[in-house]
């Protein structure tokens, strides 16, 4: 079990399995590797994706079906147990939103080459 005091949700208890690891971080953050996905009812369906190295690092996130209805994801089986991901079914995805520069501190205001997909393995914060 984990504990985080963010800027946005105050303190945070996880379960280390909550963890969303990007081993080489996400462009622009490299060193950005440990991430969780917090839902709450009352910003549905935004996501957000807390980081656990930076604790007022915060990304804004979308269902990726919610943004391009028609998406799905082709992962090989290499793919998917490289990513801890269920051999079969397709994967809950968010889309990150990279308009939303607010919530990221000014020395990083840079927004992510591409937009990154993140697969919900698991549910965090309250």
């Amino acid at each position: 079990m984990g504990r985080l005091e963010t800027t946005q949700f105050g303190p945070l208890e996880y379960d280390d399995a909550a963890v969303v690891q990007f081993p080489l971080g996400l462009p622009a953050f490299e060193g950005e590797t440990r991430f969780l996905l917090i839902e709450r009812a009352e910003s549905t369906p935004v996501v957000f994706l807390q980081s656990l190295v930076s604790p007022n690092l915060l990304f804004l996130t979308l269902p990726a079906r919610l943004v391009d209805p028609g998406y799905h994801l082709e992962l090989s089986e290499d793919d998917r147990k490289a990513l801890g991901l269920p051999l079969e079914g397709e994967p809950a995805f968010t889309q990150m939103l990279d308009e939303f520069r607010a919530f990221l501190p000014r020395e990083r205001d840079a927004a992510p080459a591409s937009p990154a997909r993140i697969a919900s393995r698991a549910p965090s914060g309250p």
